[in-house]
């Protein structure tokens, strides 16, 4: 769990099989905003801020995601 810029948390880890990830974007009180959850990723390991609004997490096969916290259906795979 890392706390952001704008004073909300992210957070990573593992679901119930090997191979499934989860980040999870909580706010201000660590209530739930949003999960994105990922059956074929493995665990996601590691949470940074790249920039304001901007998240890149890495799993622990080496993908690497860039999530817009505000819109995380605004995500690209950091090659």
């Amino acid at each position: 769990e890392i706390k952001l810029a704008n004073n909300c948390y992210c957070c990573v880890g593992e679901g119930s099989y090997g191979s499934e990830g989860f980040v999870a974007y909580l706010d201000e009180n660590k209530n739930l905003v949003w999960v994105l959850y990922s059956e074929e990723s493995n665990p996601f390991i590691n949470v940074s801020e790249y920039i304001p609004d901007i998240i890149i997490v890495e799993s622990s096969s080496n993908i690497r995601l860039k999530i817009n916290i505000n819109n995380p259906m605004d995500l690209e795979l950091v090659v």
